[in-house]
């Protein structure tokens, strides 16, 4: 998922070029370079994991279903660099 984002991000910027929008292509490179990118997934990240958060507090009978869901969630949206640990939840 975040592979197939990062591919279209990267035909966007060259499209960008083939149209001479080059300051925007160049803004674009600079949101998708790794410590940008990293952030951003970090943040979406935890922003899911706070959602999920408060739908346990509305109803505690979704514990088990909501647990699969950030498992889900940090699989997908943490960064995997080599000497980085996994995301605490």
């Amino acid at each position: 998922m975040v592979e197939d984002a990062r591919e279209k991000t990267e035909r966007i910027i060259q499209e960008l070029r083939e149209l001479d929008r080059h300051e925007e292509a160049e803004h674009l490179e600079l949101a998708m370079s790794e410590k940008i990118g990293d952030a951003l997934l970090l943040a979406l990240r935890e922003a899911c994991q706070v959602v999920l958060t408060a739908i346990e507090a509305i109803d505690p009978n979704t514990e088990m279903l909501l647990e699969e869901l950030r498992l889900d969630i940090d699989k997908r949206l943490t960064p995997h660099h080599p000497g980085t640990p996994p995301a605490k939840s």
